[in-house]
């Protein structure tokens, strides 16, 4: 399923989920750290930090906020900074410089015991590797977050059936893990985390190492229970097709920075910089399409009428069975111009050529 604008049910709530303002993550040796800590405000680039001190600079001054409800894919080639980024969400990885704050707490702040109830309670992670424990049945894995909080043992086994239902995995709750295929410990892990009730869930490449076609139902999957429990999800992927199949927004890295963040229709369409522009490849361009990016100038008193916001899939489908020419109209039922079968197919050829860009 593709998602793309303002995720349903999003909060206005002037507090984000989880916001990071000027972090930066230095690594080398600790005095050449501390030295280079004292010219981050001035803004050096990367290569100057490696060159005049010796360190590397895993991330560089980035400022995110993600929204309650939305679920933000991070992408970018592999050094980007993805990972980094995701483990100072929970306070895995402590920031060099800036600050991370979660519901409006900076985390980095908090005692270890407190950000050990941070990561129990409000925020969960799923990795690439499950890490499910081998000697526990698939049940037990799912109880385990709960076990640690002390919740009684009938109630800790009620939420983890109720969690394994929900990932179509009842039926193997006492089955171990090595009797379970690559996807059907990904959704285990899933259910684990989900089972702690976290506000707020990270998730860093969880599906890379599956088959594509498991791969893209886990992405359904996931997608639908986010959706419908309501959750904030930080997924981090150096796919870009995943990302566009799954978020409300993208965040695109390189080099220890965001380079673009916005709809995938933004990223897609409006590409902010050439390497930013080589994730869309022409079929994710073709999936994002809609009837108002193929309009052309025109007015109709009467003929069909079609929603600006009708995907290329169904316009083709209306397109192929009639040559009449077509309105397009916004929501408020404005007209933006029209559309037929010939119009459709030159405009399609000059879209996918990138010579031109969607309108929003």
């Amino acid at each position: 399923m593709t998602r793309s604008g303002a995720p349903q049910g999003l909060s206005i709530d002037p507090v984000p989920s989880v916001a990071l303002s000027g972090v930066w993550k230095l690594y080398g040796a600790p005095r050449a750290v501390k030295t280079a800590k004292r010219v981050l405000s001035a803004g050096p680039d990367r290569e100057c930090l490696q060159r005049d001190f010796g360190v590397f600079a895993a991330l560089a001054g980035v400022d995110l906020t993600v929204r309650r409800r939305e679920t933000l894919a991070v992408v970018g080639l592999s050094g980007s900074g993805k990972s980094t980024l995701v483990r100072h969400m929970n306070g895995l990885v402590a920031p060099t410089a800036g600050s991370v704050a979660v519901d409006g707490r900076d985390i980095s702040r908090l005692s270890r015991s407190d950000l050990q109830a941070l990561r129990a309670t409000q925020v969960g992670m799923v990795f690439q590797s499950t890490s499910l424990f081998p000697d526990r049945t698939v049940i037990e894995n799912v109880m385990f977050g709960l076990e640690v909080r002390g919740v009684p043992r009938r109630d800790r086994m009620a939420t983890a059936l109720t969690w394994l239902d929900r990932v179509e995995l009842a039926d193997w709750a006492h089955r171990y893990p090595h009797e379970l295929s690559g996807g059907m410990q990904q959704r285990v892990g899933l259910a684990r985390t989900l089972a702690t009730d976290p506000e707020v869930l990270l998730l860093d490449e969880p599906f890379s190492a599956l088959d594509p076609l498991i791969r893209a139902n886990l992405q359904d999957e996931f997608a639908s229970l986010v959706r419908t429990y309501r959750k904030t999800a930080v997924f981090i992927t150096h796919d870009f097709d995943e990302a566009a199949r799954i978020a409300d927004r993208i965040a695109v890295m390189s080099d220890g920075g965001i380079v673009q963040i916005g709809t995938p229709r933004d990223i897609v369409f409006a590409p902010a910089t050439p390497y930013v522009a080589s994730f869309a490849t022409r079929d994710i361009r073709l999936r994002f399409l809609q009837a108002a990016d193929v309009a052309v100038p025109g007015t109709l008193d009467t003929g069909d009428t079609i929603a600006a916001d009708m995907p290329l899939s169904e316009l083709m489908q209306r397109a192929s069975a009639s040559e009449r020419v077509m309105r397009v109209v916004d929501r408020d039922g404005r007209g933006l111009g029209v559309v037929d079968r010939a119009h459709l197919i030159a405009s399609l050829d000059r879209l996918m050529t990138g010579k031109a860009h969607a309108a929003e």
